[in-house]
């Protein structure tokens, strides 16, 4: 009896042991691992309910029905933090993810190409890390209702951000805290000029009308439906924007080097600028 006894106990234990994982017993839950490469510089990874995309580099561009490596787990996470290195965003990257309540920008990151945070309809926080708003253009926050979203930016640069066409539309601009040891860079005159070649692409959409074209501030020679007008800056720093009768289109801030050309190209489609080279390649790196 003994040992028919000590054999049930034995079996019960087993029974126990493979119904019930060992780590429920401890009270913790074993997680798989989320996470992976998108390039060679850039990883994302799940924790808690945080997305983290990290490296260095721009996140590639989403599109023609693709998905986001993240987008069979977007259940798991609420906010989305762009840590520092990574510099720009590609099209489409969260386009429709209403799941995002919170977002966090690293002062690295430049450009957000259109519709990167199209239809985030439940975003409330939005945080970014720069002294310089980063370029965006009207569909990159398309159909976000801007009132109800609270803008967190670095101390001392509220006034910068709601002078942006684009970050000034946030209902609640604040300032973080704690100040960034980044702040916008004095303005550096070149020895030597340098040309601008500014092209808009022809296409059906803008029409015929003519759009308003402002170079650091000051306004320049409108541009017409698959026209180009040429420019010349005196500054490292600057800043391109376009504007149609009061509606702000596309804006671009770029740095400049003395005698040098920059090439930069608007398409109507996407009301988009983006610096090209002389063979007509879009630059990796977008200032």
């Amino acid at each position: 009896m003994k040992n028919q006894s000590k054999l049930l106990i034995v079996w019960v234990i087993t029974l126990i042991m493979v119904v019930i994982p060992v780590s429920s017993l401890y009270g913790q839950d074993v997680q798989k691992s989320i996470g992976g490469e998108l390039t060679p510089d850039i990883t994302w990874r799940i924790e808690g309910n945080i997305l983290y995309i990290s490296g260095k580099g721009v996140v590639p561009t989403t599109m023609f029905g693709a998905r986001s490596a993240w987008h069979d787990y977007r259940s798991k996470f609420h906010s989305v933090v762009i840590e520092d290195g990574i510099t720009g965003l590609g099209q489409n990257v969260f386009t429709g993810y209403k799941n995002i309540t919170s977002l966090t920008i690293a002062g690295s990151v430049k450009d957000l190409a259109p519709s990167s945070f199209n239809s985030c309809k439940n975003l409330s926080v939005v945080e970014v890390k720069g002294a310089t708003p980063s370029d965006i253009n009207a569909s990159v926050f398309y159909r976000l209702k801007y009132k109800n979203v609270k803008l967190i930016v670095p101390a001392g640069t509220k006034a910068t951000y709601e002078a942006d066409p684009f970050w000034g539309k946030f209902g609640t601009i604040e300032e973080s805290a704690q100040s960034e040891d980044m702040q916008p860079a004095s303005t550096v005159t070149l020895t030597e000029p340098c040309i601008i070649h500014l092209k808009r692409n022809a296409n059906f959409f803008g029409g015929g009308a003519k759009i308003k074209v402002f170079l650091n501030g000051v306004e320049q020679e409108k541009i017409g439906n698959g026209e180009t007008i040429v420019m010349q800056t005196d500054r490292v720093k600057n800043e391109l924007f376009l504007q149609w009768n009061k509606t702000a289109l596309s804006i671009r801030r770029f740095e400049a080097t003395a005698g040098g050309d920059i090439h930069i190209e608007y398409s109507n489609m996407i009301a988009y600028m983006k610096i090209i080279d002389e063979e007509n390649e879009t630059k990796d790196d977008t200032q």
